[in-house]
Formats: C-alpha cells, sequence, structure tokens
C-alpha cells in the first residue's frame, strides 16, 4: 500500500530508506520559497594542515531519491540538493588555520519517513582536497532530528535555548582517511574542521518526539532443520530444488504493512560433528597457567528457545544445515504506529512469521501444507524501560491449516523424486525442533529509563561537625568561703574530739556544773595536745587571704588609731561569718543546691542582657546591642539559643558574614534547632548560595515534620528555584498540617514572608509577596513595607509592582530587578519592636 511505502521499506544487506514523495523544485502552495524550512551549511576553517599546503573542502548530500534529482545540475537551485564547495586556500602563515567561512544555504523538501531515515542513519560527508593522501570529514545529523538537550557549558545564545525553534550540529570534526588513501602517505591526524549544519524549523514538532524512532528488524537463519529436507553437500546452493519465504506484518500508521523475505539460501551441514549440551564441559582446552581458551568459551554458550525447555550452542548454528535468509528491514514509526507497535509487543501471538516451502521450479507442491509452519516471536523485553535490542530463537509450530497429503493427492501431484516421504505421525517441525533466529532492534527505547533520583542532600551534621561541649571550669573559692569551710571542717574535728572523750558517759541527766566541768576538760585537752594551735593556724591562712581581698590593707600598725579601728571591723566581719557558718552546720537552712542556685542566677543575667540588647537595637545603637548578646555567649559559650539570637541580630544588622559563623556555631552545638536551620537557609538565599540553602530548609522539615512554617519556608525556597513539583508537594504538606490542627486557612506565603521579613531577607519577601498578588486585585504590599522600612526603598519597589517588567525587562520583584534606590534609602530605615 501508499501508506505502508510511505512509513517502512523492505531491505537486504544495507538495504535502501524509505520511499519518499518529494520532488526536486517542488513548491509549497502558496508559491512562496519563505515557506521552505533551511539548511545552512557553514564551514570555518581547518587547522592541523601540513605547512605550505592548500586545501579545498566539498560536499554533497541528498535529501530525496538519487533518481528524483539525475540530470539536475548541482550548480542550479535544486530542492533536495545539498551541494557546494569552498575556494581554495592558499598556504597561510605557520601555525594558522586555513580560513574558509564558506556558508550557503539550502532549501528543505516537505518532511517525509525518507527524509527522517536519511538524517538519522546517514551522515554527510565532507571532502577534504589538496593534502598528499584524500581525507574526509564525516557530521553525523541524527541531532537535527532529536535536538540536543542543552548543558550548563552551553554559551548564552539564542539558538542554545530550549524554546529556540531550530536545531543544529557544530564543532571540530577530524579528519579521516578517505578510502583511496594509501597506508604510507603522510596524513595530518590532529588536523579538524569546524562545520556547523543548523536547520531553520524543527523537522518534528517536540511533541511528537518522543514517538519517533528507528525500526530494525533482521532475519537471520532457520536451525535445526527436518531431516528430509537436507541439503546435500554435493550442491551448490543455486541448485538446491527448493526454495523458503518468510511473511511477517508490522503496524503502519493507517494499516498493517505486509512484508516478505526470499528467498532462504540452504547451506549444507559442515563436516565437524557439533557438540552435544551434555558434552559441554568436555572439550574445553586451557593454555599453559590454567587460562581457558576464550574464543571456546564463547562458542560453548547456549540459549534457549523460545516457549520450549531447549538449549542450542552458538557454536552449532555455525556448523549444523540451515536456510539463510539475511533479510533486514528498516523504517521509521512515528505516531500512531508507536502506540501500535507497543500493543503488539505487548499482545501474545501477535507478531507471527509465516513460513513456507516451495518448488523452485514454481510447480505445484504436495507437501506444501504439511512443511506450511508460523513462528511466534516474543518481544516483550522491548517493553522493559530503556532496552532497545532482542535476539530470538524462536520455534516453528504447524500452521492452522496443516496437513499430511492424501493417496490420491500424491497419485494427482506426486513429489519430487516419485517416491513419496516417510511420514511420522508428528510435525516434522515439533520432532526437529526447528527454530528461526531473528533480531529486532529500535534506535530509542519505547519506554525511557525512569531518571535517577536527585543526589541525596548532606545532613547538616556533614556540613557543620557536631562541637564536644565546652569543658565547666570550677571558679576557685573566695576568702570568705575558704574561711567558712575551714570553720566547718573545724567543727567536724572538735565534734569528733569531744565525742570520743566523752564516749559512754549518761549525758541526759548531766547539770550545768557537769558541762561546764566537761567543757573545761576539753579546753585543756586542746591545749595540751597542740590541736587549738593547728586551728588557730589554719584559720590564720584564710584570715590572711580575706584582709587581701575583702578589705586591701597590707602592712598596718595594731597600736595606731587606723590600725585599732580595722582591727575591730576585722573582728566583726570574722564573727559575723563564724555565726553564719556555726548556723549552717547546727541550724542549716532549707536546701537549695548549688547548682540550682547557679543556674537561677544565671538564667537571669542571661534575660538582663537580652532585654538591654533590645533595648540598644530600639535606641539604634547596634555596637551596645552587640556588645550585651556577646556578653551572653560569654555566660555560657555551650548553649546554643545564645549564638542563635546574636546571629539574627547579625542578620538585622546587615553583617552576613558574622552571622554565619554565629548560626553554624549554633547548628554544631544543637544540629536540631529549627530556629537557626531555617534562619541560616533564608541567610543563604540572600547570599544567593541556594544549593547550600536547600539542605537546611530540608533539615528542618526532616527534624520536625509537624512545623508548618517549615514546610512554608521549604515551598517559598522552591518557588524561587522554580521547581514546581516539590513546591506543590510542600504546600499539600501544608495544606494537611493546618486541616489536622483545625486552624483557619491562611497563606503559606504570608507565613513565609513574616518570617522572612524577621530576616530582611527582601528577595524572599518580594516572592512571597509576589504569589500572594495572584490570589488578590492588589499586591500584598505589607510584606514588603515591613522588611523595606528596615532595609531600603519601598516607594522604589512598589513602583515595580505596578508595572509588568522593570526598565531591564526583567520579571518584576525578581532578583534581577534594576530600579535604582532612592535618596530616602537611609530615612527609610525605621525601628523594630521589641
Amino acid at each position: 500500500s501508499a501508506a505502508g511505502q510511505d512509513l517502512f521499506s523492505e531491505m537486504s544487506g544495507e538495504g535502501e530508506a524509505p520511499e519518499t514523495e518529494a520532488v526536486p523544485n517542488e513548491s509549497p502552495e502558496d508559491g512562496t520559497s519563505s515557506s521552505y524550512r533551511k539548511l545552512n551549511v557553514y564551514i570555518r576553517s581547518c587547522r592541523g594542515l601540513p605547512e605550505d599546503s592548500t586545501s579545498k573542502v566539498s560536499f554533497r548530500y541528498t535529501l530525496v531519491k538519487d533518481e528524483l534529482i539525475e540530470g539536475e545540475s548541482e550548480e542550479s537551485e535544486t530542492l533536495g540538493l545539498v551541494a557546494g564547495s569552498t575556494t581554495e586556500f592558499e598556504s597561510p602563515q605557520p601555525g594558522t588555520e586555513h580560513k574558509y567561512d564558506f556558508q550557503a544555504e539550502f532549501k528543505v523538501p516537505a518532511v517525509s519517513d525518507y527524509l527522517l531515515f536519511k538524517l538519522i542513519t546517514e551522515p554527510i560527508e565532507f571532502t577534504v582536497e589538496g593534502l598528499a593522501a584524500p581525507a574526509k570529514v564525516v557530521v553525523p545529523l541524527k541531532h537535527l532530528v532529536w535536538k540536543q538537550e542543552p548543558t550548563p557549558d552551553d554559551p548564552d545564545e539564542e539558538e542554545f535555548l530550549p524554546g529556540h525553534p531550530g536545531s543544529f550540529v557544530q564543532g571540530w570534526y577530524p579528519l579521516v582517511r578517505g578510502e583511496e588513501g594509501g597506508e604510507g602517505d603522510s596524513f595530518p591526524a590532529e588536523a579538524a574542521v569546524f562545520i556547523k549544519i543548523a536547520l531553520s524549523e524543527m523537522l518534528v514538532p517536540p511533541d511528537e518526539l518522543p514517538s519517533l524512532n528507528l525500526l530494525s528488524v533482521k532475519l537471520h537463519s532457520l536451525h535445526q532443520l527436518p531431516p528430509l529436507w537436507g541439503p546435500s553437500e554435493d550442491k551448490q546452493e543455486d541448485a538446491h530444488d527448493y526454495i523458503y519465504s518468510l511473511l511477517y506484518s508490522l503496524p503502519g500508521e493507517d494499516q498493517i504493512l505486509e512484508l516478505k523475505a526470499e528467498p532462504g539460501r540452504a547451506i549444507a551441514k559442515a563436516g565437524a560433528e557439533p557438540a552435544e549440551p551434555e558434552n559441554a564441559e568436555q572439550g574445553q582446552e586451557t593454555k599453559e597457567g590454567g587460562e581457558k581458551v576464550e574464543k571456546e568459551e564463547e562458542d560453548d554458550e547456549t540459549f534457549e528457545i523460545q516457549r520450549t525447555e531447549s538449549k542450542v550452542f552458538a557454536r552449532n548454528e555455525k556448523t549444523d544445515a540451515r536456510i539463510v535468509f539475511d533479510h533486514q528491514h528498516r523504517g521509521v514509526i512515528r505516531g500512531s504506529a508507536t502506540s501500535n507497535l507497543k500493543k503488539m509487543l505487548s499482545s501474545r501471538n501477535a507478531l507471527s512469521i509465516d513460513l513456507r516451502r516451495q518448488l523452485r521450479s514454481g510447480e505445484d507442491y504436495v507437501y506444501a501444507k504439511k512443511y506450511h509452519g508460523v513462528v511466534y516471536v516474543d518481544c516483550d523485553k522491548l517493553l522493559v524501560p530503556g532496552e532497545t535490542k532482542v535476539v530470538c530463537r524462536c520455534a516453528v509450530q504447524p500452521a492452522d491449516d496443516y496437513a499430511r497429503p492424501t493417496p490420491e493427492e500424491l497419485e494427482a501431484c506426486p513429489p519430487p523424486g516419485g517416491e513419496p516421504e516417510e511420514d511420522e505421525d508428528a510435525n516434522p517441525y515439533l520432532l526437529a525442533e526447528t527454530y528461526l533466529l531473528l533480531e529486532i532492534e529500535l534506535l530509542n527505547p519505547l519506554f525511557e529509563k525512569p531518571k535517577p533520583p536527585p543526589p541525596v542532600l548532606p545532613k547538616v551534621g556533614d556540613l557543620l561537625p557536631t562541637r564536644p561541649p565546652v569543658d565547666v571550669v570550677e571558679k576557685p573559692l573566695s576568702a570568705a568561703d575558704q574561711f567558712g569551710d575551714d570553720v566547718k571542717e573545724i567543727i567536724y574535728q572538735l565534734a569528733d574530739e569531744y565525742h570520743e572523750m566523752f564516749l559512754g558517759e549518761v549525758s541526759s541527766n548531766i547539770s550545768a556544773e557537769g558541762m561546764e566541768a566537761r567543757r573545761q576538760q576539753a579546753i585543756f585537752h586542746l591545749n595540751s595536745s597542740g590541736k587549738y594551735y593547728d586551728y588557730k593556724e589554719r584559720l590564720k591562712k584564710s584570715i590572711v587571704r580575706l584582709i587581701h581581698e575583702k578589705f586591701h590593707k597590707s602592712g598596718l600598725d595594731a597600736t595606731s588609731e587606723e590600725g585599732k579601728k580595722f582591727i575591730s571591723q576585722l573582728y566583726v566581719y570574722l564573727q559575723e561569718l563564724m555565726n553564719s557558718n556555726l548556723n549552717k552546720v547546727f541550724a542549716p537552712p532549707k536546701k537549695i543546691s548549688a547548682v540550682e542556685r547557679s543556674e537561677e542566677a544565671k538564667k537571669k543575667y542571661l534575660r538582663e542582657q537580652m532585654r538591654l540588647a533590645i533595648e540598644a537595637e530600639m535606641n539604634q545603637d547596634l555596637h551596645l546591642a552587640a556588645s550585651h548578646l556577646n556578653q551572653r555567649i560569654i555566660t555560657d559559650a555551650s548553649d546554643a539559643v545564645l549564638w542563635f539570637d546574636y546571629g539574627t541580630f547579625c542578620i538585622r544588622a546587615g553583617m552576613p558574614e558574622k552571622a554565619e559563623e554565629c548560626l553554624r556555631e549554633a547548628l554544631m552545638l544543637d544540629p536540631r534547632h529549627i530556629q537557626a536551620l531555617m534562619s541560616y537557609g533564608v541567610l543563604l538565599c540572600t547570599m544567593n548560595r541556594y544549593a547550600d540553602a536547600e539542605t537546611y530548609f530540608k533539615a528542618a522539615t526532616d527534624y520536625s515534620p509537624d512545623n508548618v512554617l517549615c514546610w512554608c519556608m521549604l515551598m517559598l525556597f522552591y518557588d524561587m528555584e522554580s521547581r514546581d513539583l516539590e513546591r506543590r508537594t510542600a504546600l499539600k504538606k501544608v495544606m494537611t498540617l493546618d486541616k489536622a490542627a483545625g486552624t483557619g486557612k491562611k497563606s503559606a506565603y504570608i507565613r513565609a514572608g513574616l518570617f522572612a521579613s524577621e530576616l530582611h531577607a527582601v528577595q524572599l519577601v518580594e516572592r512571597a509577596a509576589a504569589q500572594v498578588q495572584e490570589d488578590s486585585a492588589r499586591p500584598h504590599l505589607s510584606l514588603v513595607d515591613r522588611t523595606l522600612s528596615r532595609t531600603g526603598p519601598a516607594r522604589s519597589l512598589r513602583s515595580c509592582w505596578r508595572r509588568p517588567t522593570c526598565q531591564s525587562g526583567s520579571w518584576r520583584g525578581s532578583r534581577r530587578c534594576c530600579c535604582p534606590p532612592t535618596a530616602s534609602w537611609a530615612r527609610t530605615r525605621g525601628t523594630r519592636s521589641p
């Protein structure tokens, strides 16, 4: 059919491309030549050629059948002919390139399957003349059909952008030796030519490119033939009495395409006996050292026949008797033909090949139905994502009209040789286990492999190693505390001495005189034993230290009035300390641990310093505010909250480097500090380090998955990055958490914008306000005013909202907005409420 001829082409060996209806000098319906697509060929220069050499580059390429342009002059404008030649370039200066600057434009005929097939499969060759040995340059044209994906290394030019309507191939292509070049001729191995070939418009619309493909079907040979087939070794292939044909169908865009492979060549069995699968391990030879011969390992490879449990050796296929077809069919498929091919491959018995055996003489063959077979091909492997090729060994089965001839039919149509065949009860194909070796290949897979998941973001702990807590250094005791400890120790020792002296005596009925006698006896014991002197010397050291630290006195005269006055003050102070420590020992107050007392005092001090810092910031005294916050960190450098407070202050004060240092320290002390994670992410966004910011926004949602604000900030970040799928996922999570909490409907962008405004992140606030504008008639300028009242010209920003783009053509509110700041920048900086 005409549709089948348009879609496919039957080939043998190298084959030909599909038919086309394009003709030379064909004009479009409107009669204007501008309606044609244009193919531009640009040859800039050649480098690496020998010195004192001349060069010339020529080319010829046809986009239609060669017979359609026969007789046309290459100098005239012929539709479908791409040909040209540069002028001969004389010897340049040593070390320079051969400059051609050749450019030519050609009309491209109407898009057809032949044109697509030609560009996909056949490169264009450029002949380089003037060298000692013939040379050529081969340029593949596949990417004129399938446009190359842009890469980050591409230059910032219009034709490299995804929305450019055309396609091109360009680069330095190396010279290769021509077919007529001799081995001894000198050849510039490093030479290359810069060539660019561009199409003004894509041949296939982008939405139809996924269905465009190149299908190749190869029918190799038929193996394990029925014994009665022969062929005999004494006959040549052409002398065989029978011919064999294969018929199969492939889907087209409009109807089924019928294809035929004939005639099969009969190859006789080779002299060497094939190996049996049972003895596969016996015929392996080894080299010296025990290494097996690689070739024999390849020959011993076994394959399974589809829909059977039989296996065959690869080397048997090279020596057994066989019918060789060497049939190849290649063609372009697109549109509905690709969909129909997918349906055929997914259905069982949908792809079948019909096998027939006939007499070479063309006479009626009485055993035609007996040897009528069918081959069912299972190619579901091509439906696996990423697969493009399948090699099948398919069993031959009897056809539906299988029948052995009756005696009457044998008498009416005698078989060749006159003697009938000795029939078996079973089908000859099933007895011999005959199979067909074929191969089906696609240029692109029917189903693309899913893209690999993005690389796992590094954890916060990987970027910021956790710092161990700071060692606590105990402060030395003051002189008063040391004196008190000495007094307590002496009291405990006196109690022990008193207990040892009067141990066992009944003390319940002792009179006052008895108590006084015991006291006198105890004093005498202390004086006589020398312990009293020891206690006095111990207290003397503490008292001397106390005089230096408390009273700052030294070298006083005890007989002077000042000395007597000082001794009186010292005695009163020591008496107070003595009574206080005696009361603590014999009448202790309610116990409050020293840890609790110190922690409460520290909290009170930190709150006071924070209050003073807020007050200083309100008064625009940033240096004093930083000093108070720094004092808090000095008090406890292992508290992540103190580093976080200092870091957020540095953000508001316009010190991003110092803010980053503080927030990193806070995260090293507490990697799960949610506010620090989000604040550091916002800071990185303001510093245009978006790749790093994602790690911290994502970590905040991982550590606190029920925190709505974390998901709001992650959603706003994805919106800044134009990653719509991740943005929708984050927004859905926000809505789910709001619904579960029973809170009212509130814009996630407003919540994220308010948090960003506290950190003066103008870019994030602008983006949030722009998204809020889509749901309201007027931009949500309260976020912007709240931020720019401290950081920049609110009036200038509002002017951006009133027009679609700014002076530079950038999107309004974007980071590239070029609206100049006003003179009231400094005057518009307000104060922040505590």
